[in-house]
């Protein structure tokens, strides 16, 4: 297994931020490893996956049945061979669907062979707010 290169890790990891802001499962599936370890620090648990359909199967939870979901900022650079990619989103959630909820994640990824191969995330939990998304 070889470190892929900093300008296509920070490729891979751009890919990685854009199909969870928009809810593209299937352009997450493509670039996450089929081993690919992912652990979340979340407010309620701490979650741990080691494959990629596990992983998959978390972001849809946490993501995929609420509506109307907008991403107020992200962020994504290098940082020491590893990809730092952050994320706010506001939503209406399946569980609350006449108020908005703002959720932040943030944390590193690395990339071998053009894949994530690794996922480490802090999760804020979901917090009623007074934005609206434009």
């Amino acid at each position: 297994m070889a470190e892929t290169t900093a300008s296509t890790g920070a490729a891979v990891a751009r890919r990685l931020l854009d199909a969870i802001v928009t809810r593209d499962f299937d352009g997450l599936s493509a670039v996450l490893a089929a081993d690919v370890w992912m652990r979340a620090l979340l407010p309620r648990e701490i979650v741990e996956t080691h494959s990629a359909a596990d992983a998959l199967e978390k972001f849809r939870g946490w993501f995929g049945p609420h509506d109307a979901v907008k991403a107020l900022s992200t962020e994504q650079h290098s940082v020491e061979g590893r990809e730092f990619l952050a994320y706010n989103l506001v939503l209406r959630p399946d569980w609350a669907p006449d108020v908005w909820h703002v959720v932040e994640q943030s944390g590193y990824c690395r990339v071998v062979d053009d894949r994530v191969s690794r996922i480490d995330l802090v999760c804020t939990g979901f917090f009623p707010t007074d934005v609206e998304p434009r």
